[in-house]
């Protein structure tokens, strides 16, 4: 059960990595308001069903992730709540709780 769980894990961090290094445009290691802003900008002029990112919303997410209330977020505080989510979302325990008995069996 905790291989499965650090396998899961360890793949989404490559996923967290790959993102982050998406999202942070000048490469200086850290996502800020204005990053944000633009990220959620190119989001908005996607947005197939209508639903936008404010400025509100862009606020919520800056502080969901900032943990230290800095103003930026660092790979670490952005994969920590992250994985965090979905280490704690239901849909994710349930599959581990699967695989872990598809292993006992």
């Amino acid at each position: 059960h905790t291989r499965g769980l650090k396998e899961t894990l360890h793949r989404r961090r490559h996923e967290l990595t790959f993102l982050f290094r998406l999202l942070d445009e000048d490469a200086d290691g850290v996502l800020d308001r204005a990053s944000l802003t633009r990220t959620c900008q190119i989001l908005n002029k996607h947005a197939v069903d209508g639903q936008v990112f404010s400025k509100t919303d862009v606020e919520k997410l800056l502080c969901q992730l900032d943990s230290d209330r800095d103003g930026q977020i660092t790979f670490l505080e952005f994969a920590n709540r992250l994985s965090l989510d979905a280490t704690t979302d239901p849909r994710f325990i349930s599959s581990q709780r699967r695989r872990h008995q598809a292993s006992l069996s």
